[in-house]
């Protein structure tokens, strides 16, 4: 019977190799913004807390960090590692404001009024 536990061993220690392997491939990036403050945090998991609140661990600082007011968006691979390298924080109102069409104002001397 040792005979069969030693044969099983390897093919053990395989499986749980091969599941540790699918499981880091397959993990999820998430950009969260504290809009009071508009700090952002990169963390592959967020934890909801009572209350809306959210904990999460910065992959920047690697500091344990809870937000009580936040926007938390699943973002790609590329973008986590972009965001991870930049020293800058995003603008993360850039693209909210993109659908607002902008005006430019002018002031028009001979009228004294402004126009558009």
């Amino acid at each position: 019977m040792k005979k069969k536990k030693v044969k099983q061993l390897p093919l053990i220690v395989f499986s749980l190799f091969l599941l540790a392997i699918i499981i880091s491939g397959c993990s999820s990036y998430y950009r969260v913004v504290d809009p009071t403050t508009d700090k952002v945090y990169y963390t592959t998991e967020v934890n909801e807390l009572r209350g809306g609140a959210v904990k999460l661990k910065d992959a920047k600082t690697q500091r344990t960090v809870t937000v009580t007011n936040s926007e938390v968006e699943k973002i790609s691979e590329k973008e986590y590692k972009q965001g991870l390298a930049s020293d800058k924080t995003p603008d993360i109102r850039q693209n909210k404001s993109k659908d607002i069409p902008q005006t430019e104002e002018k002031q028009d001397e001979s009228k004294g009024g402004i126009t558009k």
